[in-house]
C-alpha cells in the first residue's frame, strides 16, 4: 500500500528536500521551522558520528552498526542506503506516525533515497536545490571542515553527477509502467514480509514488479539481500553480507508452495550455484569482458543468457555477443535496455526503440537460439517460465 495511503482519508503532504551535500539542506529546513507551523521534519538514522554542534534525536539519530542492521533486517526503514561509507535511513515510524496524525511532514534526504521515495510515494512532493556553482558548492564544503581531502573530493564528483540528473533525458512513453498495487501485489508483498524473504525485484528497482507480482510470480534472492560485488549498473545494495539465515530455506520452500508455483527462480551472489534457474553474467563483448563459460560436461541442459543495452556498444558488437553465446550452445536469450538507478552508476548512453529489440529477437531466433525474449522492459527472470517452456527438453531418467 502506497506510504501517503496509510494515512487520513484527505491525506497530508509528504515533502522530500533533496539535493548534492553542502547544498544547504539543512539551512532551509532551519527556516522552515521558524515558521512554527504545524510540521513534522522527520529525523534520519545514521552510523555516522556526531559532529560537533549536533543533536541526537533532533539533527540525527545516532546509531551504531549493529542496532542499524537489526531495524535494517526488521524492515524498520522506509529507506535506507550506505552514503559515502555510512549508512542512513528514514524510519518507517519517523513519517508514518506523522502523516496518520494528519501531519505534513518534512523529510530531507540524499538523491538516491529520494529516488526510492519517488518510487514508493509518486504523490510526494520532491524538492531538488542546486548550489550556485561547483565552486560556491566547494567553498561551503570546505568551510565546514569535516570532510578529509580524498572525502572532499569524493562528495564533489559525487555532487556534478547528481546535478547532472537535471540534463538527463526523460523516459520514453514505452519505458513508463503503471505504479503496482494490485491486490495480488499486495498480497505477494505481505507474504514476503512476513517470511522475511528478499526478492531481485525490490532490491534491484526491476520495473516489472507491478506485473510479476500482478501474476503471482517472484524472483527470490537467498542468503541476504548485501550483493559483494559493485557492479556500476545495479541497484542492489553493495557491501558486506550480515549472516547466513539457517531458517531461510524453510520459508523460502513454504512460500513457493503458497504461491503454487510451478517454476521457481532463485538468485544469489555465488558463480553457478546448484539453483534452478541461473543466467551467468558473462554477456558482453571482448572489447568490455571476459569470455562466457562453457556449458562443460552438464548434459541436456537447458542454459540461459542475457544483454541489457544502452550503456554504449554498437549494434555490431550486441550481435557478434549473440554469436558468441550461441557458439557455447546457449539455449535461452534475453535483451532489455539498461535504466540508471541513480547518479551514481553508469550513465545511459541511449534509448532502444521497440523496433530495435524486434529485430534483435529476429536475429537471435535465425541465429539458432531456442527462445530469445527481447523487449525495452525485458529482465533475465521475466516470465522465465514462459522462456523455459518455450525450449524445455525433457530429460531422460539418469541423465
Amino acid at each position: 500500500m502506497p506510504l501517503i495511503a496509510e494515512a487520513n482519508a484527505s491525506p497530508p503532504l509528504l515533502v522530500v528536500l533533496s539535493g548534492p551535500s553542502g547544498v544547504g539542506k539543512d539551512a532551509v529546513l532551519s527556516e522552515l521551522r521558524k515558521l512554527n507551523r504545524p510540521w513534522h521534519f522527520a529525523v534520519t538514522a545514521t552510523t555516522r558520528p556526531m559532529r560537533p554542534g549536533e543533536r541526537d534525536g533532533v539533527d540525527y539519530i545516532f546509531l551504531e552498526l549493529d542496532a542499524f542492521a537489526k531495524m535494517r533486517e526488521r524492515d524498520e526503514f522506509l529507506e535506507c542506503a550506505e552514503v559515502y561509507g555510512r549508512w542512513y535511513g528514514v524510519p518507517r515510524s519517523q513519517a508514518r506516525d506523522a502523516l496518520r496524525s494528519g501531519k505534513d511532514v518534512f523529510l530531507k534526504i540524499d538523491v538516491q533515497g529520494a529516488a526510492t521515495i519517488k518510487w514508493m510515494a509518486p504523490e510526494a512532493l520532491l524538492i531538488f536545490l542546486i548550489p550556485p556553482s561547483l565552486d560556491e558548492l566547494q567553498q561551503r564544503l570546505r568551510g565546514r571542515m569535516t570532510e578529509s581531502a580524498p572525502e572532499l573530493e569524493r562528495r564533489l564528483r559525487t555532487a556534478g553527477e547528481e546535478l547532472g540528473l537535471e540534463l538527463r533525458p526523460r523516459l520514453p512513453e514505452w519505458l513508463k509502467v503503471q505504479m503496482p498495487g494490485s491486490p495480488r501485489y499486495i498480497q505477494l508483498k505481505e507474504l514476503m514480509r512476513s517470511q522475511e524473504l528478499h526478492t531481485v525485484c525490490e532490491e534491484a528497482h526491476c520495473p516489472n514488479i507491478g506485473e510479476c507480482w500482478g501474476r503471482g510470480t517472484a524472483t527470490f534472492m537467498i542468503l541476504g539481500d548485501i550483493c559483494t560485488r559493485r557492479c556500476h549498473y545495479c541497484a542492489v545494495t553493495t557491501g558486506r553480507p550480515i549472516g547466513i539465515d539457517l531458517q531461510e530455506p524453510k520459508r523460502l520452500a513454504e512460500t513457493v508452495k503458497a504461491m503454487n508455483l510451478q517454476y521457481c527462480v532463485i538468485t544469489s551472489s555465488p558463480p553457478f550455484g546448484s539453483f534452478h534457474e541461473y543466467a551467468p553474467r558473462a554477456i558482453t563483448t571482448s572489447r568490455w569482458s571476459c569470455w562466457p563459460r562453457p556449458r562443460n560436461s552438464i548434459r541436456a541442459t537447458v542454459t540461459k543468457s542475457g544483454i541489457i543495452v544502452g550503456m554504449g556498444e554498437t549494434a555490431a558488437e550486441v550481435l557478434e555477443t549473440m554469436r558468441d553465446l550461441r557458439g557455447v550452445n546457449c539455449d535461452l536469450l534475453t535483451i532489455g535496455q539498461y535504466l540508471r538507478p541513480s547518479a551514481k552508476h553508469i550513465p545511459i548512453d541511449r534509448f532502444y526503440h521497440p523496433t530495435e529489440f524486434e529485430e534483435l529477437r529476429v536475429a537471435g531466433l535465425e541465429m539458432g537460439f531456442k527462445h530469445v525474449a527481447s523487449g525495452p522492459l525485458v529482465r533475465s527472470s521475466y516470465h522465465a517460465d514462459e522462456q523455459h517452456d518455450a525450449a524445455f527438453v525433457q530429460l531422460p531418467i539418469g541423465s
